[in-house]
């Protein structure tokens, strides 16, 4: 791009993390090499179209954590443990107003198809 447009790599840089731009995480999905993905993608969508409330609610907190973690603490800088605290209850107060259950809607014959066009394609360049 530097090159393309006549600036330098460090100008490129620059702007890219200004506008928080990130064109090398566009394709980061990673297909499983694993041969037994077929069978163990039915069984994780199984538990999620018919889980046991245990797996659900480990599920939830899990995925919580994790937006909690990349929306509110990563680029944070925090004085003192009551300034965290403070900044983690305006996320979940913000989080709770706008919640929405998690519905699992595909089924694991739907997503392997669409992992096997994107092989197909990946493939083809």
């Amino acid at each position: 791009m530097a090159e393309r447009h006549r600036i330098s790599f460090p100008s490129v840089a620059r702007i890219w993390r200004r506008w928080k731009i990130q064109p090398h995480r566009i394709e980061t999905f990673k297909f499983s090499t694993d041969p037994a993905l077929e069978s163990k993608l039915g069984g994780v969508v199984g538990l999620y179209m018919s889980p046991p409330e245990t797996a659900v609610v480990v599920n939830i907190v899990g995925i919580f954590f994790g937006d909690i973690t990349r929306q509110c603490l990563k680029r944070g800088a925090f004085s003192s443990v009551k300034e965290l605290e403070e900044t983690m209850e305006r996320y979940i107060e913000n989080y709770n107003q706008d919640a929405k259950p998690f519905t699992w809607t595909k089924s694991s014959d739907h997503l392997l198809g669409k992992m096997k066009r994107k092989q197909a394609i990946n493939t083809e360049h």
